[in-house]
């Protein structure tokens, strides 16, 4: 899992977090999107139907 943090300004500031998107690491995404606003979904484009679960989970947040 990765962290990143990236301050606007002194009130606001976006935290990121990274999984992997294989099924197995499933169980992550519920703690990590917990009070999330959004979700930034990065996609390879040559493996697109791995991509579906991320975005479908997204959808419910």
């Amino acid at each position: 899992m990765d962290f990143g943090r990236i301050s606007v300004d002194d009130a606001f500031k976006l935290y990121l977090f990274g999984t992997p998107g294989q099924d197995r690491f499933a169980f992550m995404w519920d703690r990590i999107t917990d009070g999330a606003l959004g979700a930034v979904i990065l996609v390879d484009t040559s493996r697109i139907d791995d991509c579906y679960a991320p975005i479908d989970y997204s959808k419910v947040m």
